[in-house]
């Protein structure tokens, strides 16, 4: 599990705001009940690819920021991959893509994790 308390969770919430801030320059924040919502999803699964995937499509579904949610989601899956060790077959440009399909297709999260790593 990424997140295992809520000092972890507001650290969390932060960085996802400072990523986006750093992508549009702006990090501004349009749905802020939903931001928490983000890493919310997944706190009984016990496998770092779903709860890396689940992170990512939640970022792109919920639309938190008013720009730049799925450039945030595509910073966030290689980060949280860097960090877990975790190596992506796809290259930059097809990252973006299979996020593109996973967010308009609802590809199921097997299927996205296939596709990943």
């Amino acid at each position: 599990m990424i997140i295992n308390n809520i000092q972890e969770l507001n650290t969390a919430v932060n960085s996802l705001i400072e990523i986006n801030k750093a992508i549009t320059g702006r990090g501004i924040v349009i749905k802020k009940n939903e931001l928490s919502s983000i890493f919310s999803g997944y706190p009984y699964i016990d496998d770092i690819k779903t709860d890396i995937a689940t992170i990512v499509y939640n970022i792109m579904e919920n639309h938190v920021f008013d720009d730049g949610n799925k450039r945030t989601a595509l910073v966030v899956l290689v980060s949280l991959s860097d960090k877990y060790n975790l190596i992506l077959r796809p290259n930059d440009d097809e990252l973006y893509e299979i996020l593109i399909e996973r967010l308009v297709h609802d590809t199921n999260d097997q299927e996205f994790i296939n596709k990943l790593w």
